[in-house]
């Protein structure tokens, strides 16, 4: 045998060695990248686990935020407004509270809501209304009122009142007729009242309403209420009852104070 072919075996050899070499080195990378790309497949399931966890989570912290469980059943889409509403008011007093409805009216004549001692109904529309939470601390306001503030009723000395509601009788012994009688007669405005005595102009319409209104304006606009109470006597009485028979002490530094008291809104819910 001669050099060149003992050199040329050589040579063949080796490079087959080199191929030998190379296809597994390949071999290698291609398997690298298969359990690269299972490691990614596996991190992005685990990631969609965690999203899930986290949202299921979420939603499990958003049921637990339930502020106020009151008797009545509160609707899926009422639930987050109306924890948003209840959440500074004290719970024990909205225990009347049995029903709580949407309802439907297209020509949008009725009120954006309604409320009693029992029963609190709110227009399907003005859920998406800037101020619903507004409107359902004020209707809130009559249920505390009407439901929350009731007397007891004493046989031996009949002691009803000549307040009423419709059907319904106050006793004396009724905590709203505190508020009532700062600026109401049993059937009208005291005949000293004045436009300045309310906090605002729907407030006048009636008692009731003058209890709602004010009752919102003490919790969305505090600094505002105080403003007023400095300088009206019949307003700070107001201001008073809340604090110490409603909210046992305690006020809210909310809102602002416009700069001239003189003049006042007819709605609080768009203040």
């Amino acid at each position: 045998m001669n050099i060149q072919k003992i050199i040329s075996k050589i040579f063949i050899s080796s490079l087959s060695m080199l191929l030998i070499t190379v296809n597994s080195f390949a071999s290698k990378i291609v398997i690298a990248e298969g359990y690269i790309n299972e490691q990614e497949k596996k991190h992005e399931q685990v990631e969609e686990q965690v999203e899930e966890q986290v949202e299921e989570q979420g939603q499990k912290q958003e049921e637990k935020i339930y502020i106020c469980n009151v008797p009545a059943k509160i609707p899926k889409d009422l639930k987050k407004v109306f924890n948003e509403a209840t959440k500074n008011i004290p719970c024990e007093l909205l225990q009347s509270l049995e029903r709580v409805e949407i309802f439907e009216d297209e020509t949008k004549t009725l009120p954006r809501a309604m409320a009693n001692a029992r029963i609190l109904k709110v227009r399907k529309d003005a859920l998406s209304e800037k101020e619903i939470v507004s409107v359902l601390i004020h209707e809130l306001g009559h249920v505390v009122d009407l439901g929350g503030l009731t007397g007891t009723y004493n046989p031996q000395n009949n002691n009803i009142s000549e307040f009423k509601d419709g059907a319904l009788e106050f006793y004396n012994d009724d905590l709203s007729l505190m508020f009532y009688q700062i600026s109401w007669t049993p059937k009208s405005q005291k005949a000293d009242s004045i436009a300045l005595d309310f906090v605002g102009g729907y407030a006048k319409y009636d008692m009731f309403e003058d209890f709602a209104e004010s009752f919102l304006l003490y919790i969305n606009h505090g600094k505002y209420f105080k403003a007023l109470a400095l300088q009206n006597k019949k307003l700070r009485n107001k201001y008073v009852f809340f604090k110490y028979h409603i909210f046992n002490g305690k006020e809210f530094d909310t809102g602002t104070v416009p700069e001239n008291l003189l003049i006042r809104n007819w709605d609080i819910t768009k203040l």
